[in-house]
């Protein structure tokens, strides 16, 4: 499209020139014969990683890919298609052993669009017709990050209101951490929550005054992994409500796993205080 081979297949009924297009419900099907989306497409970047990389664990961040992929990083294969499968998952993979600090890396995806009609992933609706490569790519950011011997995953927020008063927010705060040493450590996970002002960005949270700040202390054992979780109430929280009902307001948690005091790894998470049920009845 950006070098005038096909038309913008978001205007009119361009999509129907893309080759592999297919009018009408075709999303758990198998590709038209012919279609150029039917085999393996390949991504490849090189890029520079810092040199101060050296001496910590790297980690490769893989935010959702459709639908499975080969991945390889300095002609290294460090995971395959067996592990990468599935629309809308989160991968971290060890890239420790590959990754060169200082120096140029290469790192390539093989991607394998959907099969069979037994891959869950995007489909059809009318009003959203399937596209000839079945939404098939890298859908979000790639990104490397480094930690020291403790690693933090899947940070996560639940709020619980008082319903129907909306005076406290009751949140239960985790993360997973892994030591990745050989030896045993102590360290402290710290948080702090800020309100989030997203108006020049088009959003509704106005963000505010006051900082919330907690820790809580752990102990792992060498390859230990421990789900650490601390609670705390919020007062008068600023509520995220749907739209036409009010505003969405949010706030941002940053996560820091501390071994002695030096930082080893963090995290960010986006939240909003809601809470959302649901349940039958005979009308």
């Amino acid at each position: 499209v950006r070098n005038g081979v096909y038309p913008d297949p978001y205007y009119g009924t361009n999509i129907e020139s893309i080759p592999g297009y297919r009018a009408g419900w075709w999303g758990t099907s198998d590709m038209p014969a012919g279609s150029p989306f039917a085999v393996p497409w390949w991504f490849r970047t090189v890029f520079e990683l810092p040199a101060d990389y050296t001496g910590k664990n790297i980690w490769l961040h893989l935010h959702s890919i459709n639908y499975k992929a080969n991945v390889w990083l300095n002609g290294h294969l460090i995971a395959d298609s067996s592990t990468i499968e599935g629309a809308y998952r989160l991968f971290k993979l060890d890239i420790t052993d590959y990754a060169l600090p200082g120096e140029n890396n290469c790192l390539a995806f093989e991607i394998i669009t959907p099969k069979d009609g037994m891959d869950l992933t995007i489909t059809w609706v009318d009003w959203n017709p399937t596209p000839p490569d079945k939404a098939a790519g890298i859908w979000y950011d790639v990104k490397i990050t480094t930690s020291d011997s403790v690693e933090m995953r899947h940070p996560h927020v639940i709020t619980d209101l008082d319903l129907p008063s909306l005076d406290v927010a009751h949140l239960t705060i985790s993360a997973e951490l892994t030591n990745t040493s050989v030896g045993s450590v102590n360290g402290t996970l710290e948080g702090t929550i800020e309100n989030v002002n997203n108006l020049i960005e088009g959003g509704t949270s106005e963000g505010g005054p006051g900082v919330i700040q907690f820790s809580k202390a752990f102990s792992l054992a060498p390859s230990e992994t421990k789900l650490v979780t601390y609670t705390l109430d919020i007062s008068n929280p600023r509520l995220w409500w749907p739209n036409n009902v009010g505003t969405q307001q949010l706030y941002d948690l940053k996560l820091d796993a501390k071994v002695d005091g030096v930082l080893s790894d963090t995290e960010n998470v986006r939240f909003g205080v809601r809470e959302i049920s649901s349940w039958m009845n005979l009308f």
